[in-house]
């Protein structure tokens, strides 16, 4: 349906009824499929910079920021997901290439990789690590480095280790204090 709209005009940027772009609000609720639907509206010229009106982030914080983990429904344990995290590194990668901003920062002054390292997401902080040479040291405007998360989240902890163990192996500068 998505494509019968976009190629008899419909704007791929046009506020929804969830009052957002179709591309943010298809972020915000990442499932099957969504692979295809974020490649069909970046090539129908959708916009990888436009801000959510509902989260106040850009697309690229967004999809940092989604879980590297699933759950089948609400009484399952999350679990790390493999295809979930590849599936959602391959969004990541579209629409950073797409994005004319490639460094942004979240609402609450967190860069990228300090985003996806809250997400517990191994995958993908490893990818921003190696492949496109993100400072590890990184800081937000508080001074935390990627190191610094908020491990108090249950059952997302394990992941978020599997980042600290990551972070700690490649070099992570543990001396840095927030301010």
């Amino acid at each position: 349906m998505t494509r019968l709209l976009l190629e008899h005009g419909a704007d791929p940027d046009k506020w929804t009824f969830g009052f957002d772009t179709p591309l943010n609000e298809t972020l915000q609720l990442f499932d099957d499929g969504d692979e295809e639907i974020v490649e069909l509206l970046l090539s129908f010229g959708a916009s990888a910079d436009k801000k959510s009106w509902f989260t106040d982030e850009v697309p690229l914080i967004l999809t940092a920021g989604i879980p590297a983990a699933s759950a089948n429904d609400i009484r399952e344990t999350i679990h790390y997901d493999r295809e979930w995290a590849e599936r959602k590194l391959r969004i990541y990668q579209m629409i950073y290439e797409a994005a004319k901003n490639k460094t942004p920062v979240s609402k609450d002054g967190a860069p990228l990789l300090i985003v996806a390292a809250r997400a517990g997401d191994l995958r993908l902080v490893s990818y921003m690590i190696e492949e496109q040479g993100f400072d590890i040291n990184e800081v937000d405007r508080e001074g935390n480095s990627a190191l610094f998360l908020d491990l108090t989240l249950g059952e997302d902890q394990e992941l978020q280790l599997d980042v600290v163990e990551y972070l700690l192996e490649h070099g992570i500068d543990t001396s840095i204090r927030n301010k």
